[in-house]
């Protein structure tokens, strides 16, 4: 039967082998329903300069961006003639809208949990206005841009959750109204926090079912 490339860009702090489990808040579901043989081969990798991994170097919007794109290749060159499915969270929304735009038609369909609009807001947000000096030295990741160029007929899920502590909502509009995407679903649950992507996409199992259809049409 045939196997899925995955790759599942997390967020800040997650360890790697975290982020491979947690894939399953998006596939399990699917893979527990379906009558026949399924398997999706998940990659991730943690992040340069970020903890808890203690990786060397300094996270870079470009740096992290070639790590992506040289990730996404050494995957590709497993699985030549197949589009590959993105997954992210969080943190993970700045690779991820990256290759959405440069790679276009090589990604089968994507999922972005709790997206961020830009990160340079976020620092704003979260640190409420008291570091300038560490807003304007963060990277931008303008992510609300990025998905602008993706490739319309890339399927394409937003979640968003309704007391999200570190990343508002409205970043998660911005996302929803600024995709070119011929598909597209928001879920979004008002009592979920930054952690509950599960939790959110159970408010509607039929769309995520369906997404992950698309995803594994487009992916063979």
């Amino acid at each position: 039967f045939p196997i899925t490339p995955v790759i599942f860009f997390d967020g800040l702090g997650t360890v790697m082998y975290d982020s491979v489990s947690r894939s399953l808040d998006y596939l399990g579901d699917y893979i527990d329903a379906s009558a026949d043989p399924i398997a999706f081969d998940v990659h991730s990798f943690s992040y340069r300069g970020f903890a808890p991994n203690d990786n060397a170097g300094f996270p870079s919007e470009r740096k992290l961006i070639d790590d992506a794109m040289s990730f996404f290749s050494a995957v590709q060159a497993r699985y030549p003639s197949q589009r590959i499915i993105l997954l992210s969270h969080s943190l993970g929304t700045g690779p991820t809208t990256a290759l959405l735009e440069l790679l276009q038609d090589r990604i089968a369909c994507c999922a972005l949990a709790m997206p961020f609009q830009s990160l340079r807001d976020v620092i704003m947000e979260v640190t409420l206005y008291t570091t300038m000096a560490y807003y304007w030295a963060a990277p931008s990741w303008p992510s609300y841009k990025r998905i602008q160029g993706m490739d319309p007929a890339v399927p394409l899920i937003v979640v968003s959750a309704g007391q999200d502590e570190l990343i508002a909502p409205y970043h998660q509009r911005t996302i929803r109204a600024n995709a070119n995407a011929n598909f597209l679903d928001f879920f979004y649950l008002d009592s979920a926090f930054h952690n509950d992507i599960k939790e959110v996409l159970e408010t509607n199992t039929t769309a995520l079912s369906n997404f992950v259809t698309k995803c594994l049409d487009r992916s063979q």
